[in-house]
């Protein structure tokens, strides 16, 4: 059981009973099974993928960075501030400063074709961008 397991079991079961949620609640409406929430709480599983604590994290109305027990700092090196989807994109899904700072020259270019980016769409350039740069 490594550190950030027990970061997320604690975030998780503190953020459930702050919500008067009972496992079974949540595990219904995460669509993930009650063992599992369990062990995550335990901190006794490896790590989840990113899909099954995103889910938690919308039952819980908090983002992945929060469940993580992780901060979102917009990088002061970066010149111009991100576009307002952008930073709610971060703080909704968690996507750190690096990632931030790629995604900055997106920005760049969009705004030089008059193009309003969505949450959406910086989300599927982030889910893009880790696909092809995570290990």
């Amino acid at each position: 059981m490594d550190d950030l397991n027990k970061i997320i079991g604690a975030r998780l079961r503190d953020r459930r009973k702050a919500l008067d949620l009972t496992l079974d609640e949540l595990a219904l409406r995460a669509n993930v099974s009650k063992p599992y929430l369990s062990q995550l709480e335990n901190g006794d599983s490896k790590r989840p993928s990113a899909e099954i604590l995103y889910r938690i994290a919308v039952v819980l109305d908090m983002s992945l960075a929060e469940l993580m027990g992780k901060k979102l700092i917009l990088n002061k090196d970066i010149a111009d501030s991100p576009p307002p989807a952008l930073q709610e994109a971060a703080m909704k899904y968690g996507i750190d400063n690096e990632y931030i700072g790629l995604l900055m020259g997106f920005a760049k270019r969009a705004d030089k074709n008059n193009k309003s980016l969505t949450v959406e769409d910086w989300l599927g350039m982030y889910t893009t961008m880790r696909k092809y740069t995570d290990k």
